[in-house]
């Protein structure tokens, strides 16, 4: 290899200062370390560097500590049977700055190259063929950049570029006016001249000589007055000054593109490198039929230590880390499982990143909306730090979840919108009473009371009045229970063997088919020619006649209706309102004839008959 041919790379990644939207991932690994697609998000870049023609050196530049960085360049360094080397920066520099810190030790290979590339940038990493374009330009330097829509492009560094040479003609960051679609990949790869360049931002800034490449110096140093000296940034410093002046190009890719600022787009970043798998590393992704093997749908990291029971279903976009163990009927989608997670029987994981050593209780449900594919929302993304316990039937939805905390009742932080409905009882005035109608409690008791006609009788069991669908779900309970003493052959038993595992007072109606895998109870009446699946998980509820329950589904506080579907994995649940069972959406009430698709949350609603709910829902009445 010819010393003019040698080029070197190097990663941005940033120190603890940074990445505080990151958290509570952050809170004891370094971003860059996080694993996407199973993969450190670093190794990411590091891996496409490998693919660069005569590459000599991978650095690494940052303000961690080396110690956090020093097995996992040990290990990459071995895998890819090439150096990496991590630089620790004093303090923070600017992406320009850090790498000037360290020129000394980056050109000691004599590079004609150098790449520069920022570790929390998602994307293919077109490097090579990015290289014999700068090549082609003859300028100093070549920026990866990708067209976005107008409404997102203000959030980045705006360029616009001949668009027959691709000479970068002007820079901005962030700007508040709209300049161009076309942004800033933050991937560049320059010639060694970069040092020169950043060599004049430090003398125009100590006012020893004026700056021999850029023009209108007054105007940049009253931009920079309160920057420190030595801290040079990329774009402002050195793109924006030396755009038109032929020296910098650009190369568009047409792949995918993301900046990974929240833990919300680490979930997104994960499934566009699962889906890159396919090309580049077909062995990293899982198979399975539900066999042997869990079945898999869909692009799905799973850890060679893993353990994932066969009858569980896994994918699309699911990474699993190691040493974690999966239950039997989970369901997984759209999540990242870190290491030493416990995802109990029957559990529920989408749109979430389950922090390491976490566990998940039987028939938990962990939830986000994904708030429409926004990815970067506040709540987007159920996020739960390391050691959270969610112990069992327990529902969350839309949090974010601090370390070492214990969940036992559910949560939803979701903002909730109710929908306007009609009136479904009128209440009439009794002003014009009809000569024949008599009330009994005001026009007799009343005014026979104190005359020696009437007396009482006080009980000590139990009573309630019967008003609402609510109550009459706490009133089967109360006759279940009544069941143990007047009639005991009409409550279910059964120890998970030949039949189902039943616990507390349970009526089951003799044409039920419910599977021996279910656990049914406290408090259920399940009517005649219901079907209840395999793992499926019951407990206060009342469920009609003909109603289908499949695998997996969770029911609680909740009343079916007759003819009512709910699907594989769909968690049907009310909060009963802290036991007032008369609150206005205290219980889940499906009408007639509702069906819940497979994997549907349903919470704290009234469902209209005929309906077919095919995502989730919360707190509606649904007409």
């Amino acid at each position: 290899m010819e010393n003019s041919e040698k080029v070197v790379a190097v990663i941005m990644v940033g120190g603890p200062t940074k990445g505080t939207r990151f958290r509570p991932l952050s809170f004891n690994i370094p971003k860059p370390l996080f694993p996407l697609a199973g993969q450190p998000m670093v190794h990411h870049p590091i891996s496409a560097c490998k693919r660069i023609p005569n590459l000599a050196h991978i650095y690494l530049v940052g303000f961690y500590e080396e110690r956090e960085f020093a097995l996992y360049v040990s290990s990459i360094s071995n895998e890819l049977k090439l150096p990496v080397r991590y630089l620790k920066e004093d303090k923070p520099r600017g992406s320009a700055g850090g790498l000037y810190y360290f020129r000394d030790i980056i050109m000691d290979d004599s590079p004609s190259h150098i790449f520069l590339l920022n570790c929390d940038v998602c994307c293919s990493f077109p490097l090579p063929a990015m290289l014999d374009a700068h090549k082609r330009y003859g300028g100093m330097g070549t920026m990866l950049v990708i067209k976005v829509s107008a409404e997102s492009a203000n959030q980045f560094g705006e360029l616009v570029a001949d668009p027959t040479t691709n000479e970068l003609l002007h820079y901005t960051e962030k700007p508040e006016t709209f300049v161009s679609n076309l942004i800033n990949c933050g991937v560049y790869v320059f010639t060694p001249n970069i040092f020169t360049a950043i060599d004049d931002v430090y003398i125009g800034r100590e006012g020893i000589a004026n700056l021999r490449r850029l023009s209108n110096f007054e105007t940049l140093q009253s931009a920079t007055r309160n920057i420190p000296a030595d801290f040079v940034r990329l774009d402002q410093d050195i793109l924006s000054p030396l755009a038109g002046k032929k020296q910098l190009y650009t190369y568009e890719t047409m792949d995918f593109w993301e900046q990974i600022k929240t833990p919300g787009m680490s979930l997104k970043c994960s499934e566009l490198y699962l889906a890159q798998f396919r090309y580049t590393s077909p062995d990293l992704l899982a198979c399975g039929d539900g066999n042997k093997s869990a079945t898999v749908s869909g692009d799905v990291y799973i850890h060679p230590s893993a353990k994932v029971h066969p009858s569980a279903k896994i994918g699309p976009n699911v990474s699993i880390s190691a040493n974690v163990r999966v239950g039997a009927g989970v369901r997984l989608s759209g999540c990242i499982i870190l290491d030493d997670v416990e995802i109990m029987e029957n559990a529920f994981v989408t749109n979430s990143i389950i922090g390491w050593k976490s566990s998940l209780g039987r028939w938990s449900h962990v939830q986000a909306s994904s708030a429409d594919g926004n990815y970067n929302a506040r709540l987007g993304t159920t996020i739960l730090g390391e050691a959270v316990t969610v112990e069992d039937e327990v529902v969350v939805f839309n949090c974010i979840v601090l370390p070492n905390k214990t969940l036992n009742e559910c949560r939803l932080r979701l903002d909730t919108t109710y929908k306007k409905s009609k009136e479904f009882w009128l209440n009439y005035g009794v002003m014009n009473i009809p000569a024949d109608f008599v009330r009994l409690d005001q026009d007799i008791l009343s005014p026979l009371a104190g005359k020696k006609q009437l007396y009482t009788y006080e009980t000590m069991d139990f009573w309630e009045q019967i008003k609402t669908p609510g109550m009459s779900l706490k009133c089967s309970e109360l006759y279940l229970a009544q069941f143990r003493y007047t009639s005991p052959d009409l409550l279910a038993c059964g120890d998970g063997n030949k039949s189902a595992t039943v616990s507390g007072d349970v009526y089951i109606h003799p044409s039920a088919k419910v599977h021996p895998s279910a656990k049914i109870g406290p408090n259920v009446s399940i009517s005649a020619n219901v079907r209840v699946g395999a793992g499926v998980r019951l407990s206060g509820c009342i469920i009609l006649d003909d109603v289908e329950i499949m695998e997996n589904a969770f029911v609680t506080n909740s009343i079916i209706g007759w003819k009512s579907s709910l699907g594989r994995w769909s968690h049907v649940q009310a909060s009963s309102a802290d036991g007032n069972y008369n609150a206005r959406l205290g219980t889940t009430i499906l009408g007639e004839a509702v069906t819940v698709e497979d994997e549907v949350v349903v919470f704290n609603c009234i469902v209209l008959p005929n309906k077919t709910l095919n995502v989730s829902v919360q707190e509606e009445i649904i007409l």
